[in-house]
């Protein structure tokens, strides 16, 4: 099944464009944990993602992260602009625990 979505008429840019060159990044990002020999166990690999998630969403925001509008106007990441998907509750509160021991 398509999905009808509207999008936004901005480019996404993880970092803030210098001059008048923008430079777009994909909008939807997964990541993974290397492993390095180390197995996770589940609640301990939900945990270490959980962590890892937080500390690159603040570092977006941080770091100036946001949209260019075709005219120009940059607009900078908010927290509403971000949805994190999970598979259950105790992923949920996992992230909310994460995100709020960052600010």
């Amino acid at each position: 099944m398509a999905v009808k979505a509207k999008g936004r008429a901005e480019t996404w840019c993880a970092t803030r464009p210098h001059g008048t060159e923008v430079i777009a990044s994909p909008a939807l990002a997964a990541a993974y944990l290397p492993s390095q020999d180390k197995v996770y166990g589940k609640t301990a690999y939900q945990q270490a993602m959980a962590t890892a998630a937080a500390a690159h969403i603040a570092e977006l925001l941080q770091q100036g992260a946001g949209f260019q509008r075709m005219d120009g106007q940059w607009l900078p990441l908010q927290s509403r602009d971000i949805a994190i998907l999970v598979n259950s509750q105790s992923e949920a509160d996992l992230m909310k625990r994460a995100l709020r021991r960052l600010g």
